[in-house]
């Protein structure tokens, strides 16, 4: 899933400062086989990227015209509709397919809702994709998208800005951005339940979306200034965070990276600005652990990493008050979402479980509202938990019988009332 233009130049600089020609060699060598196992990783998933492309074909070729009829009744009751590339920015990355529940499964939900009462709204689903922060396209997740969208859930697959024209910090703006938007505008168009999202996060997606909810609390907070890239993002929060295989503590997994020889291909640490300082200023795990006077990388205290925090969003801004940009105790935690889900495979080599084992136990200590840890012994890969999602028949609400583990996990958080 590495961006191969950044990878090849990650490994350029690398050999380049090398101090001796043998040295370049080695490396060369080393690097040169590295990349080649990712390239082979990535030709091993083009079966699974041809059956996503052919599902996202398939639905973006039903334009509304054909879809409903002048009374806006849809004519294919049992089929989902798939709005592609609907902008929630300005910018051409700055969209999302908006994946909706079949019209038939729609209006029986209302009928059994009306029984009782008034009907409600459907729930929402935001994803946010992986990709080492310079990769990814919403076709890549139809599959999972039109599954989630079968089992009545207005799903909404975003893509952000990359690495190298953004950085982290950008691309968390981006996150804020469009779940406002999904709150607003998909909500109100699609009868969804604004107050019902689950904001779910693939690998690198997971930490932006932990990264956005930590500068959302902060700015809820009064803890960064007014001109902050927050400025523009909207009080809106989600009703759950959902991490599959995510990654919080940017330092620590650098030095992983390293160990098994791959920082250089991977674009992690320059997408978060290049040192170490900036990794620890942008690592959510670290941010809460210094909430709760835990150590963390460096021996980082927990008034420097949040005000590492702090800068990292208004870099430009001058300090003014040491002590403004210092959390009280758990103020960030408390503002998380009701409910935080970990999901992740005990097998993952690329984005070890640990890393969600401790982000768990940073936010208990913190004091979040709600979090909990879902390990699985199996899939043994990083991607599986979305890509590993049916492709072929029609799925209807309740038949998740051909469905994997984790994959009834997130429809079942996700649908929780």
């Amino acid at each position: 899933q590495m961006s191969i233009v950044e990878g090849l130049r990650g490994l350029y600089a690398d050999v380049r400062h090398q101090p001796s020609f043998s040295k370049k060699c080695q490396r060369s060598l080393h690097l040169s086989w590295t990349a080649c196992t990712e390239i082979v990783r990535i030709t091993a998933a083009i079966p699974y990227a041809w059956r996503a492309a052919r599902i996202h074909k398939q639905h973006s070729r039903k334009k509304l015209s054909s879809h409903y009829d002048d009374n806006n009744n849809s004519i294919d009751d049992d089929d989902v509709l798939l709005l592609p590339a609907v902008p929630y920015g300005s910018h051409k990355r700055q969209v999302a397919d908006i994946w909706l529940p079949p019209r038939s499964l729609s209006e029986s939900n209302e009928d059994a809702n009306n029984e009782g009462g008034a009907g409600k709204n459907r729930p929402m689903c935001l994803f946010i994709h992986g990709g080492v922060w310079s990769s990814g396209e919403a076709w890549h997740y139809a599959p999972m998208a039109r599954c989630l969208a079968q089992h009545g859930i207005i799903t909404a697959v975003m893509t952000y800005r990359l690495f190298p024209e953004t950085g982290a910090k950008g691309q968390a703006a981006d996150v804020c951005a469009a779940l406002a938007w999904c709150a607003s505008q998909v909500a109100q168009t699609h009868k969804g339940d604004a107050e019902n999202i689950a904001l779910v996060g693939h690998s690198a997606g997971a930490h932006l979306c932990a990264l956005a909810l930590c500068a959302k609390a902060a700015s809820l907070s009064n803890l960064v200034d007014d001109d902050s890239i927050l400025k523009k993002a909207s009080r809106v929060q989600p009703r759950r965070f959902v991490s599959l295989n995510g990654v919080f503590d940017i330092p620590s997994h650098y030095e992983y990276e390293r160990r098994r020889g791959v920082e250089s291909l991977s674009t992690m640490k320059r997408a978060m600005g290049d040192s170490h300082e900036a990794m620890a200023a942008l690592s959510p795990s670290l941010i809460l652990r210094g909430e709760s006077k835990c150590a963390d990388a460096d021996s980082l205290s927990g008034r420097r990493t949040t005000r590492l925090f702090s800068r990292a969003l208004n870099k430009d801004k001058k300090d003014k008050d040491k002590d403004k940009d210092t959390m009280a105790p758990s103020s960030i935690a408390a503002r998380f979402p009701e409910e935080t889900y970990f999901l992740t495979a005990l097998g993952d080599t690329t984005v070890p479980f640990v890393e969600s084992v401790q982000m768990h136990g940073a936010l208990q200590e913190a004091g979040a509202p709600h979090s909990e840890l879902l390990l699985y012994p199996a899939p043994n890969d990083h991607g599986s938990l979305v890509l590993a999602w049916p492709g072929g028949a029609k799925h209807r609400f309740g038949d998740d019988n051909d469905l994997a583990p984790w994959s009834r996990d997130l429809l079942d958080i996700i649908r929780h009332k």
